[in-house]
């Protein structure tokens, strides 16, 4: 299912867990930030890390991949335009090899936020996208939407 941002913002009222911890494993949330803009990596590991996730971050699709095959999250936070390869094209890969057991979300983060680029997305696996930047905001309603349920 792919939300807009009236979908997000509602979700933002679902009540909040404590501790926040990963669903399958007790342990803090983990998260895979992939952009290839220094600053908004930075910028949403800082707010994650607030909300006691523990963050990866990776700055091109072939890094994303590779981590994506070694480790398990719970989110993924993916900038559609890399220089190596779109983020369309980093999920509909991992789509192709990740268990049908377990579905990670992900997360299309773009300043396109048109209709052609929600279908690209859905097409591609992505479960929702947001406009760059992602507010705190936004980024609490996502993982209250994904993880904490």
């Amino acid at each position: 299912m792919l939300l807009n941002q009236t979908t997000i913002q509602t979700e933002s009222k679902i009540p909040k867990l404590a501790p926040r911890t990963s669903i399958a494993t007790k342990e803090p949330i983990k998260i895979l930030v992939v952009d290839d803009d220094e600053i908004a990596r930075c910028y949403s590991k800082n707010i994650l890390e607030r909300m006691d996730c523990k963050v990866d971050i990776a700055s091109s699709g072939k890094e994303a991949l590779a981590m994506l095959k070694q480790h398990i999250y719970d989110l993924v936070f993916m900038d559609i335009d890399l220089p190596d390869m779109t983020g369309l094209e980093i999920t509909a890969q991992f789509r192709k090899t990740q268990s049908p057991f377990l579905r990670t979300p992900i997360v299309g983060l773009t300043s396109n936020t048109g209709d052609k680029i929600r279908a690209e997305c859905c097409e591609a696996g992505m479960d929702t996208m947001i406009s760059k930047p992602a507010s705190m905001q936004q980024l609490k309603a996502l993982l209250n939407f994904f993880v904490v349920q």
